[in-house]
């Protein structure tokens, strides 16, 4: 599957972490807003390079997508 938007790479990176410890989705709050843990972070990171490398995504969108 080739990805063309953001919102299908995070639906495909949430739908990976199914059945993994729901830490992973918790949310901290600090002064400026929520953000996620440090492990979800580079989780969703690794999973935008794997899919880079792998052709499935551009590279302006590899540069661009946020989780």
């Amino acid at each position: 599957m080739y990805y063309t938007t953001q919102k299908q790479i995070r639906t495909a990176f949430w739908d990976e972490l199914e059945g993994e410890p729901g830490i992973l989705r918790k949310r901290i709050k600090y002064a400026d807003g929520l953000d996620y843990l440090t492990d979800t972070r580079i989780a969703f990171v690794d999973f935008v390079d794997h899919l880079h490398r792998d052709g499935m995504i551009g590279d302006a969108l590899a540069q661009r997508v946020t989780l």
